[in-house]
C-alpha cells in the first residue's frame, strides 16, 4: 500500500459536490457561463474528476452521466486545466450490460477529450479479499484504511500530468 513518501508537494482544493446528482451539476454549469465559478476563481492547473456513482445507484440514464462528464471536462480544459478522469464501477447486481456500459463511459470521455484516465478508483479496495473492512457501514464509502490503495491507483496517472 502506498504512502505520500516520494510524492510531489502541491496545493489541492476539494471542490467535490458529494451526493449531488449530475443534472444538478449540469444546471450549475449552465448558470455559471462561461465556466463554473471554482474554475474561474481558482484557475486550477489540474482537475481530478470523478462522478456518476449516485446517478448509477439511482439507475439514471448513462447518457446523462456521459454528457455531464464530457461537459465538465471540457469546461475544465477551457479554463486551462489538465484533467484526470477517475472511473468508478457499479456492483455486479446491476447486470453485466449496464455494468460494462457504465464503466465504458469514463474511457470514452477520456479518449474524446484526450484526458488522462484512472479506470477504477477502487481497484484493490472493492475487489480486495477483505473489501468489507475497507468500507464504512454504508458499504459505499471507503474508510481511512482504503486511502493508501486509492492513492496508489490515482498517483501514477496524476504524476504524468504534473511538471517534471
Amino acid at each position: 500500500m502506498g504512502t505520500l513518501a516520494g510524492k510531489k508537494a502541491c496545493a489541492a482544493e476539494d471542490r467535490s459536490l458529494g451526493g449531488q446528482r449530475q443534472h444538478q451539476r449540469r444546471h450549475q454549469l449552465r448558470r455559471a457561463r462561461p465556466l463554473p465559478g471554482p474554475l474561474v476563481q481558482h484557475k486550477p492547473s489540474h482537475v481530478v474528476l470523478e462522478l456518476g456513482a449516485n446517478d448509477a445507484l439511482r439507475g439514471l440514464p448513462l447518457s446523462n452521466t456521459e454528457d455531464n462528464l464530457l461537459q465538465i471536462t471540457k469546461a475544465a480544459q477551457a479554463a486551462g486545466a489538465r484533467v484526470l478522469i477517475v472511473g468508478i464501477q457499479v456492483p455486479p447486481n446491476y447486470g453485466g450490460d449496464y455494468t460494462r456500459r457504465f464503466e465504458a463511459v469514463f474511457a470514452k470521455v477520456a479518449g474524446a477529450t484526450k484526458s488522462a484516465l484512472v479506470p477504477f478508483l477502487l481497484k484493490g479496495v472493492a475487489d480486495a479479499p477483505d473489501a468489507m473492512t475497507l468500507f464504512q457501514s454504508d458499504r459505499i464509502h471507503p474508510t481511512a484504511a482504503a486511502q493508501p490503495q486509492i492513492l496508489d491507483n490515482v498517483w501514477p496517472e496524476l504524476r504524468k500530468l504534473l511538471p517534471k
